[in-house]
Formats: structure tokens, sequence, C-alpha cells
């Protein structure tokens, strides 16, 4: 039933803690899928009626087969498939792991087209934790938008005093805090817990809502 279908995908959405590993299998095509599942060395995870290879053709539920394998296992095989298909090695963007500037990842882009959209100019500061300057220069409506802040170890730090020194500095530009990552919420980073710690608060923004509406 579509209640049963809609309680497996929360259960597979919780032991993924979000990172959406499975939905992100169900936009690969079949054959793709069929090459994610090849990699898998313990051919035992795959159903019988397989006979250790995983079809090709579509409708042999090679999603739910993915989605009850261990969360490692997920991972890696993600990982394989993202390193073959260079062109879609940023398909999946949360395996991946940041240590410095990368330019491809920059939000500059972001910035401008954001102007775009809005019709105005938007500001953007290269440097999310060195940003003051531009900050009190914003003016009633202005809008700045700072550098991805995955390009600093502190953001993801295991350490939480690393964290909280960064979110303190994130903190200090603004006097709220609204989350719309809903996809990263779950995270326990510098910009996702840290800040509402040190204002003492935080919203959830209307992506958030609409994504907890539809879990209702």
């Amino acid at each position: 039933s579509n209640e049963d279908h809609h309680m497996n995908l929360m259960k597979t959405w919780a032991a993924e803690k979000g990172t959406g590993k499975t939905a992100f299998f169900t936009t690969l095509s079949s054959a793709d899928k069929a090459w994610v599942l090849q990699n898998v060395e313990d051919k035992s995870l795959f159903p019988k009626e397989w006979g250790g290879s995983p079809p090709t053709e579509t409708g042999n539920g090679k999603t739910a087969c993915f989605a009850r394998l261990p969360e490692d296992i997920k991972t890696n095989l993600l990982k394989k498939w993202s390193a073959a298909n260079r062109k879609h090695s940023d398909a999946f963007t949360n395996l991946r792991k940041y240590h410095g500037y990368e330019e491809e990842n920059t939000l500059e882009p972001v910035a401008a087209r954001l102007g775009e959209l809005l019709g105005k100019k938007v500001g953007f500061a290269p440097d999310c934790l060195n940003a003051q300057i531009q900050v009190e220069a914003l003016q009633n409506g202005d809008v700045l938008v700072l550098e991805n802040v995955r390009f600093y170890k502190e953001e993801n730090s295991k350490k939480e005093e690393d964290r909280m020194k960064m979110a303190t500095v994130l903190a200090s530009y603004g006097d709220y805090f609204v989350c719309d990552a809903f996809g990263t919420a779950h995270r326990d980073a510098a910009s996702m817990t840290g800040i509402p710690k040190v204002l003492g608060h935080g919203v959830a923004g209307d992506l958030m809502q609409k994504e907890i509406d539809s879990f209702a």
C-alpha cells in the first residue's frame, strides 16, 4: 500500500541519517544500477533469483536491494560509481570531503545568479571566517553570500571546540538563524548546530517546513 511504501521510505531515510544514498540510487538508469551492484563483493546480499548477478532489465528490485545494504557498502559503491563517471562526480557531493578551496565548489557564481533573480547586486565574501568588513557595510535590504563553509576543516571537525570557534565567528554576522537545509540538518557541523548554540535560538525556513510537512 501507499502507507507501507511511505513507511519504508522513512525507515530508509532514517537509517541513512538523511544522506539520501538510496534516493540518489533511484535516479540512475537500470544499467547503472546494475553496474553499481555488480561491485558488491558479498553476492549473498543479492536476491536468490538473481543468481549472483544483478539484472540490467528494469523492475527487478535493484533499488530495494541497494536500500537493504549496510551503510558503509552503500557509500563505497557510490564512490566507485562517481569515480568511474567523472562527468557526474559532483552528483552526490555529500560523499566528498573538502580540504581547502576548490574552484568547482565556490559559491561565487551562486551569488551572481542570486543577484540576477533578485534584480539587485548581491555581495560575496570570499572568506566566510573573515567577512566582518562586508557584513558591517550591509544596509537594510542588502544580501551577502558567504563562501562555501565546507572549505574549512572546522566545519565538520570531530572536535566540538573547533566547530564552536567557527560557529562563533559565523554567528557574529547576524542576529537570527534560519535553517532551510533539510538534507544536512542532521549534521553536527559548525554552520548547522554550532550557530544556533551561540545565538541561543534557531528556526526552520519555508523549505524545511515543506519537507517536514511531506512526512507528516
